[in-house]
């Protein structure tokens, strides 16, 4: 016998104690009882990039540069796409682990939407709203099984010259049950 069947028992053999003997509470001829399940949440999710990306790069060209997109991405192409594995709808949160190189302003994220003015992180100082290191809402919510796409742009003035791999920042994301 499983634990469920068990329980099971244990409920209707409790029901049928109170209808032999009576309870203190219960009088008349039908009583509600309350029946619950408990199902754990499931908050994963999965990371598509764009094209042959595997992480989001500004291929900035210059020291000065506004409004540079993503590497692989376009107007109707974003960058990423985050989809809702799990059995529960989730909040989607980003942060950056470290300030943005020296010069770099912003870095903008658009969610379903390519138009450049959705969210912001800037170079403020730490603990400022949408400092590179503030923890945002990027999505309220995506219900099970559905995805939502991302846009990202940055803006610099006289960024340090860097190679691919230098000035790495991670972009935490993570998901929380709504």
């Amino acid at each position: 016998m499983n634990i469920r069947n068990k329980k099971i028992g244990a409920i209707l053999f409790g029901l049928c104690m109170v209808m032999i003997f009576g309870a203190g509470a219960v009088t008349g001829d039908s009583t509600d009882v309350v029946v619950t399940w408990i199902v754990p949440g499931d908050t994963s999710f999965s990371l598509t990039f764009a094209g042959i990306e595997t992480e989001i790069v500004f291929d900035c060209g210059d020291r000065n540069f506004t409004g540079v997109g993503a590497r692989s991405q376009t107007t109707e192409t974003p960058i990423l796409n985050i989809t809702n594995n799990g059995n529960t709808a989730i909040d989607i949160h980003m942060v950056f682990n470290a300030s943005f190189a020296t010069g770099v302003q912003y870095v903008n994220c658009s969610v379903n939407t390519p138009d450049n003015t959705t969210l912001f992180w800037w170079e403020g100082p730490a603990g400022s709203d949408n400092a590179s290191s503030s923890n945002q809402t990027v999505s309220p919510s995506i219900a099970i099984g559905d995805g939502e796409d991302f846009w990202f742009y940055s803006t610099g003035v006289e960024v340090e010259e860097t190679a691919e791999g230098e000035d790495t920042l991670s972009l935490k994301v993570t998901s929380v049950n709504v």
